[in-house]
């Protein structure tokens, strides 16, 4: 065999080998998103119901507009069952909208606790 045929055959096998390695990266990066769905699914559908009506802390519930797994009508709904409760919406934010904006997410929370200083 001459020799351009066994290198293009190892470059062959070379790019196999590198889809197949994207392939699984693939695959993991789905099963890792697919169990992080679950576990926040999972812990944000807990059966018992909750009781927001008895909270009488202070509360600021910071929610991103694009939130799919805990999203603003679900925050809004919390913020109609606690008793003086407020709500801030991040723009372009999913659920980790303190890491996806964390400007916003820190203006609003800051906001919130140099309020609450106020009324001490």
């Amino acid at each position: 065999m001459p020799a351009n045929n066994r290198s293009s055959g190892k470059s062959d096998a070379g790019r196999a080998v590198a889809r197949e390695l994207d392939q699984l990266k693939k695959k993991v990066k789905e099963l890792a998103l697919k169990l992080e769905r679950e576990a926040i699914t999972g812990s944000v559908n807990y059966a018992r119901p909750l009781e927001l009506e008895t909270i009488a802390a202070p509360v600021h519930i910071v929610v991103g507009e694009e939130d799919t797994l805990t999203p603003p009508a679900m925050s809004i709904a919390m913020v109609h069952r606690i008793l003086g409760a407020r709500m801030t919406v991040i723009e372009n934010a999913g659920h980790l909208s303190n890491i996806e904006q964390p400007e916003a997410f820190n203006r609003a929370v800051l906001g919130s606790l140099l309020e609450l200083s106020d009324r001490a």
